[in-house]
This record gives structure tokens, C-alpha cells and sequence, in this order.
């Protein structure tokens, strides 16, 4: 395949597969497009996930490799990325990655206080001074307007007094226009916040170009046309890329691309994995949405093929002007994108509809009602859970975000070389030398509520030694989005050697074992899901065998009579019913033989080597 200066493109092994979940973080995004192209030397894509910035750049990775199997996309586009995040936007003093963040005029004044707190270093005092000052320059008018009164007291005594009257009046004029002042900023901002960011979605910035933007793309525009120019396709001439687009592929002979991503629903209080499923049977899961409000939060060519693949049935006419969301296949990639990453008060979130299907009404009176879905790093920042399975065929790399380690200080990169070594635990450190930091403690609050499960998650052997972590220093990354372009070239490059160090420590060598470090995960993870699997059916067994005096046993249940009660969700038929009683036994007696025979994949004395720590369980989740 030619690359764009006419010469062969490097083309990984065709049969050698990964997967890939990106953590989320706003700015930190500028480090992945790097990496994932120097895992694309190695290797082809063919799950990857992500959330928040990370979704981005999952989306970014499919997409490229969609269309490295064209003349057109692939990553050697993508390699201009971290370059052009740092690139001036045309506007004095602002690159293109915070150019992209255009918030709407009545909500302007926040996002410039914001800026300014993001660089306070968020002391007590720091922010103080930021969000005056911020104030100051923002709203010049209400300003003015709020310290008249102490500026004339001050004016009059200056005219019409003199000595200590004179110095009582100034005084009291100055703490007259410093109240004022107080006043009428917080009353500038208290409507803005509770009238203006309401009506804008509840953000800063809906993503979408606003009335005095500045100059470069906004933030949906941008993302909509990078997908296109990744996966080959022609910007603003071509529909969208979906996710049909991806499974299938250009090209029949390589397998298609599958892309997930999380976002959060904030009305049912749940994570969500995008793309939704699709809709059962009456209605039940049908998300819908509203072309109007769609269209201020992304451009028109996305909005107007979501309006073209809206399913065009009874049900879903009945609730005009709300028309059904699109079936998986048929969604934008851009819209899932943007539903994962709406940072809280930074970025708009965004309205679907659906059925309250736990209300007990009528037919007729069921409509579909408002739920505001906002980013996915709320419920799942780095959801390494993602394209799990027992015994892996492939491995699924994992990027991670966090503070410099304190046995690694000035180390950028790194990763534990074995499952034995670093990654247990992953501390949040906000004091120190006897003192303890206020905002450092409700900072770890927040991050212990956003990421407790995904910090477990990748203490499990056969996950740890396949993360790369990537050091975040402060004024690094984050919600940093006016990061100077060094800062960000730096970044990027971090990023660039934790694809490289993947690559080599798992597909190219020469300093790691190849061979023996993708065995020994694979033997890890045997030896860990057996020991979960192996007390699974152990408690399964005891549950089967053993029925409390006025109860039916499990095996009662499973071979009654089809027709008998309980009458919910019955065997299929007498063909279903004998498997079910005939496999349950046999498994059953599976693990009655173990006990027998005293064999175990777990330790046995001592002196013997056990299952690696620590243990995972099996156990029954929803499927999110």
C-alpha cells in the first residue's frame, strides 16, 4: 500500500491482532495518536475502547485503521496530530486544542475564569485571585456598575472633606466598592450559572461553533472531519463515519474494526457502553432524540444522517418531532464520541429520550422523557474491562494516565515488567511533611468515587503488565487546555514511546522475551481464570446439591414438568429440558470428582506455588 509520498507503508502482520482501551483526561489526549501508531507498526487494531478524550482517540485509532486499507486515510495522518494540537489557531496566544473550545456569548465569562483558575495551581488564594481578576476582565460592565457607589462616596469626600473625614470617607467609599463589587459579580455569575448554563445544556461550551468563536474548527466540526480524513473518506462531502462502516471494513479479506466507548447516563444514575444496543421488542430500550437539539450541539451533516437512518416505523412516528436514534450499524462515530466526552460544566451534555418503563400508565400516556447523558469518566475513566475474555487469544493493551510514581520520579514511561512487580495499588498522595492539603484531599474524594472500580480492575493479574503508564505532572494534561506547545510536543513524544515500549516488550523485542512474555501473560491468566473458575462451580455445586427443609432443590426445578410452576421464563421445550438436567448434572458431577481425586488448581500445602495474587471473583453483572 503506497503511502502518501508514493513509498510502501509498513504493514504489520496480517494475522497479528490487539486491542486497545484508552483512559480519559481532557488535554492528556494530545499523548495518544503517538502511541497507537507505533503499536500500528506492529500490530492491527481489531477492538479498541476508550472513554472521555480517550473515546477520541479510540475512535481516531478505528478509523485509521479502517482506512490504512485505503490510498487516502490510515496513520500516517495521524502522526501530524500532536503537531498540529500545538499549532497557533490565528488568535493571538491560543493554539488549536484550546481553539477548539468555543463557549457560547452568555456563558463566556465562566470560561475565562476557568482558564484562569486552571493555572492557580488551585491554592485557597490562587483561586481567589483567578476568578477576580477573571471576573475583572470577563464582565468590565457589571464590574463598573457594582463599585459606582463606592467610587462616588469616594469621589464626594475627596471634593467636599478634608481631614479625618476626608481619610473616614475614602475608606468607607473602598469597602463600599469592594462589596459592591462582590455583589455584583456573584449576581453576574449566579445567573449565568443557574439561568444561562441550563439553557446551554449545562455546559460551558456545546462543542459546536458560537457567535464569536474565534478562529479554527470547534470541537465537533474538528472531530467529524479528522474521522473522515483518517478512515479515507472526503470531508464534508461524504455521510459520516459509522460504526457499520468500521465492522465491515474496505476491504473483505481484513477483518472490520469494532469501536466501544462509555458514557454516563446522569438520569438513571448508570455507565453505558456506546453503541447502545439495539432496541427490543414494543419499544423497550429506544432511545430517541430531537433534530433541534441536535443540531446545536453538532453540525448539520451529522444531524441530517441521524434524521435519514432514524428507523421510520409506527412506534417511532408516534412521538414526533422525536425521532428514533439510529440502529448501531447507522450511528455516526462522531456522535458517540461526543456523548462520551462532555466533561461537567466544561463541555454541554446531551438530551436523548426514552420510555420510563417502570411507571405503571396507559399506553396511550407513555412518552418518551428527557435523560442527559455526560461523560463516560464519571462511572468508567479507564474501562479495562473492555474486549476481556477468559483466555485471550490476542492481548489488550491498556494506556494509562497517572502522577509520577515515587520510586520513578523523572521517569516518564514506564510499565512493571512482571506481574510481580509495581502496579498494586495505585496511591493518591495529597499530603505531605505533617500537612495535609484541603483541595488535594476532596481531589482524591472525587477521583476515589470516579475510578475505584477501574483501579481495581487492573490490580488483577494477567492486566497489570500489559499497562503503559504515562507520567502527568501538574500543569500537564487534565483540564490544562492552554498547555504552551512544548508542553504538548512533550507529551505527544511520552506517548510515542509507550506504543513503542508495547510493541517491543510484546510483538518486536530485542530488549524483553517476546515469546516468553506473551506465554507467561497467557499462562497467567490460565492460571487465574481456572482458580476463579474452579470456586465458581464449587459454589454452584453447593447450591445445586443442597436445598434448605421447605424448598425445592435447584435439580427439582430444572427437571419439572414443562407447563408446572414457577411459569416464568420456561424451557423452550422437552428437547431443552433433558440437555439442561443431563449438562447440569455432568457438571456437577465434575467437580464432585475434583474432591474425590483431592485435586485443586488452587495451592495444596504450603510449599507450593498457588494461583496468582490478587484473587479475582467470578460473579453476575449487568452488562453495561
Amino acid at each position: 500500500m503506497l503511502g502518501r509520498r508514493g513509498k510502501q507503508k509498513p504493514e504489520p502482520d496480517r494475522t497479528r491482532y490487539c486491542d486497545v482501551v484508552m483512559k480519559g483526561g481532557i488535554a492528556s489526549g494530545v499523548t495518544y495518536p503517538l502511541a497507537m501508531c507505533e503499536l500500528a507498526k506492529a500490530y492491527r487494531f481489531r477492538n479498541i475502547g476508550g472513554t472521555s478524550t480517550g473515546a477520541i482517540a479510540a475512535a481516531f485509532t478505528a478509523a485509521a485503521e479502517h482506512g490504512r486499507q485505503t490510498r487516502r486515510g490510515g496513520f500516517d495522518q495521524m502522526t501530524e496530530l500532536p503537531e498540529w494540537f500545538g499549532k497557533p489557531s490565528g488568535d493571538p496566544g491560543i493554539t488549536n486544542l484550546l481553539a477548539m473550545f468555543k463557549p457560547a456569548p452568555k456563558t463566556a465569562p465562566l470560561f475565562r475564569i476557568f482558564l484562569r483558575v486552571v493555572r492557580s495551581r488551585f491554592t485557597v488564594l490562587g483561586v481567589f485571585l483567578a476568578t477576580v481578576t477573571g471576573a475583572v476582565l470577563s464582565m468590565p460592565f457589571t464590574v463598573i456598575l457594582g463599585a459606582l457607589p463606592g467610587l462616588l462616596v469616594v469621589l464626594l469626600s475627596l471634593l467636599n472633606t478634608s481631614g479625618i473625614t476626608l481619610i473616614s470617607g475614602v475608606i468607607a467609599g473602598l469597602v463600599l466598592g469592594v462589596l459592591g463589587l462582590s455583589a455584583a459579580v456573584l449576581w453576574r455569575l449566579g445567573r449565568i450559572f443557574f439561568e444561562h448554563l441550563g439553557g446551554n445544556f449545562y455546559g460551558i461550551c456545546t462543542g459546536a461553533a458560537e457567535p464569536g468563536g474565534g478562529k479554527g474548527p470547534p470541537l465537533t466540526t474538528w472531530l467529524m472531519e479528522t474521522l473522515d480524513r483518517l478512515a479515507g473518506r472526503n470531508p464534508g462531502l461524504d455521510r459520516p463515519l459509522t460504526f457499520g462502516d468500521l465492522w465491515d471494513g474496505p476491504d473483505q479479506d481484513v477483518e472490520g474494526v469494532n469501536l466501544r466507548m462509555m458514557t454516563t447516563n446522569l438520569t438513571q444514575g448508570r455507565p453505558m457502553s456506546l453503541p447502545f444496543e439495539d432496541p427490543g421488542s414494543k419499544g423497550f430500550g429506544r432511545y430517541y432524540f430531537h433534530p433541534d437539539e441536535m443540531r446545536r450541539l453538532f453540525p448539520n451533516r451529522v444531524v441530517d444522517a441521524m434524521v435519514a437512518a432514524a428507523p421510520d416505523d409506527e412506534e417511532g412516528r408516534k412521538h414526533a418531532p422525536l425521532l428514533p436514534l439510529p440502529l448501531a450499524r447507522d450511528l455516526p462515530v462522531a456522535f458517540c464520541v461526543r456523548l462520551s466526552l462532555s466533561y461537567p460544566l466544561l463541555l454541554s451534555a446531551v438530551p436523548l429520550y426514552t420510555i420510563d418503563w417502570t411507571r405503571e400508565l396507559p399506553s396511550e400516556e407513555r412518552v418518551p422523557e428527557r435523560c442527559w447523558f455526560t461523560d463516560g469518566g464519571i462511572t468508567s475513566n479507564f474501562p479495562v474491562h473492555f474486549f476481556d475474555q477468559p483466555l485471550p487469544r490476542w492481548p489488550t493493551f491498556a494506556v494509562n494516565l497517572r502522577p509520577p510514581h515515587p520510586d520513578l520520579p523523572d521517569v516518564e514511561v514506564w510499565m512493571p515488567r512482571s506481574n510481580r512487580e509495581r502496579g498494586i495499588a495505585l496511591w493518591n498522595r495529597f499530603d505531605g511533611a505533617g500537612e495535609t492539603s484541603l483541595t488535594g484531599f476532596l481531589r482524591a474524594i472525587k477521583d476515589v468515587a470516579q475510578n475505584w472500580m477501574d483501579n481495581e480492575q487492573a490490580r488483577i493479574p494477567g492486566y497489570r503488565d500489559r499497562i503503559v503508564h504515562i507520567t502527568l505532572r501538574k500543569r500537564e494534561g487534565g483540564i490544562n487546555l492552554n498547555m504552551p506547545p512544548k508542553a504538548i510536543k512533550d507529551l505527544a513524544d511520552r506517548g510515542r514511546r509507550a506504543g513503542a515500549m508495547l510493541a517491543e516488550r510484546f510483538a518486536t523485542g530485542p530488549e524483553w522475551d517476546v515469546t516468553g512474555n506473551w506465554d507467561t501473560h497467557r499462562w497467567v491468566r490460565f492460571r487465574s481464570t481456572m482458580h476463579v473458575l474452579e470456586e465458581l462451580l464449587h459454589q454452584l455445586r453447593e447450591g445445586y446439591r443442597h436445598a434448605e427443609p421447605d424448598q425445592s432443590s435447584y435439580a427439582d426445578l430444572a427437571a419439572r414438568e414443562i407447563g408446572q410452576p414457577p411459569r416464568d421464563y420456561p424451557w423452550a421445550n422437552e428437547e431443552q429440558r433433558l440437555h439442561a438436567v443431563k449438562t447440569i448434572e455432568e457438571l456437577v458431577g465434575l467437580v464432585e470428582s475434583w474432591d474425590e481425586d483431592h485435586q485443586t488448581f488452587d495451592k495444596v500445602s504450603e510449599d507450593s506455588s498457588g494461583p496468582p495474587e490478587p484473587y479475582p471473583i467470578l460473579r453476575v453483572t449487568p452488562r453495561i
